[in-house]
């Protein structure tokens, strides 16, 4: 994957990526790209034939819902799943970048290793 390889050149996640406004695309959003991108991968392999066709060509267009999760939404139901194992949940401190930095790390850590190819081993990476 080649935003896999952008990921891998990247530096560590640090607390001033979730607020700069310029320059080129955060670290975070890559990471979140990735875990969309895992969701995605399994979603369409979980599918069988006809579902395939039909979605292939056009007349179903809702997301299925595998391993427990529904809708548009798997994406971002794995995205916060992942950064909860990681050891982040949003609370209201005075060092809440800081925070999801570390636990971008930890996600972008098990994201680039080898043994990482679905969800579950996201998730199981991450404990």
């Amino acid at each position: 994957m080649e935003s896999l390889e952008k990921l891998r050149l990247r530096d560590k996640v640090v607390p001033f990526d979730f607020i700069r406004i310029e320059g080129e695309i955060p670290t975070h959003v890559l990471i979140e790209g990735e875990i969309s991108s895992l969701a995605r991968n399994e979603m369409k392999n979980n599918q069988g034939f006809w579902e395939k066709l039909v979605r292939d060509i056009g007349l179903l267009k809702s997301q299925p819902s595998w391993e427990g999760w529904e809708g548009w939404g798997a994406g971002m139901k794995l995205k916060c799943a992942a950064l909860h194992k990681a050891g982040w949940t949003f609370k209201d401190s005075h060092e809440p970048y800081a925070e999801a930095a570390h636990a971008y790390e930890k996600v972008r850590q098990a994201l680039l290793s080898p043994d990482c190819k679905t969800p579950a081993d996201l998730l199981r990476l991450l404990e």
